[in-house]
């Protein structure tokens, strides 16, 4: 398993969390997701940030704009 392929799980974990609804505001907090995955609060928003820059370049690549998703 190469260095990339090792970040992803944590990604993918990331972004499943924040978007589950599994409280009133839609996801999980910073500090929910940081203690299930024992790591901290900026680590789970660098990971986060960084899964996010990803899926607006693979929208992009695609020729889909992210404002028209919403």
């Amino acid at each position: 398993m190469n260095k990339n392929q090792a970040k992803l799980p944590k990604q993918h974990s990331v972004r499943r969390a924040k978007l589950k609804t599994s409280s009133a505001h839609g996801g999980r907090t910073l500090s929910e997701i940081a203690s299930m995955m024992g790591i901290g609060r900026e680590r789970v928003r660098q990971i986060e940030a960084k899964a996010l820059v990803k899926f607006r370049q693979r929208l992009q690549d695609r020729g889909i704009k992210a404002c028209d998703l919403l």
